[in-house]
């Protein structure tokens, strides 16, 4: 199943097709995927993905590969999201942070707080 969704996700991507991204969202939120999302939040790059940054912060504290890339493409839309974006972004991100123990998560969670200032 895994190469089957990251050949998907690359074809979407190729495609170029802004309808692609409600379904690599999909993808994202799918349990399945938990591990492997790189190839899906690859292929998000070629979009605009500000109105889905809140699943994107969501993953902030998901495996490292995936929390950096979530991270990034948050960056690269930073400026395009909403001031409501915004606040619900911080409150998700200090709810995270009351969660984890993990120094290494709590910093860079901390880090991405200021993505939303």
């Amino acid at each position: 199943m895994l190469y089957t969704v990251n050949v998907i996700a690359i074809t979407l991507a190729d495609l170029g097709d802004s309808g692609a991204v409600l379904p690599l969202i999909d993808l994202l939120r799918n349990p399945k995927t938990k591990g492997n999302r790189g190839t899906l939040l690859y292929a998000l790059e070629f979009f605009d993905v500000s109105e889905q940054v809140v699943v994107l912060v969501d993953l902030l504290d998901d495996t490292f590969e995936a929390s950096r890339q979530s991270y990034q493409l948050i960056s690269n839309v930073q400026d395009k999201i909403t001031k409501a974006q915004k606040e619900l972004c911080r409150q998700m991100i200090r709810r995270k942070l009351a969660d984890h123990k993990n120094k290494c998560k709590r910093d860079f969670l901390l880090e991405s707080l200021e993505l939303f200032t």
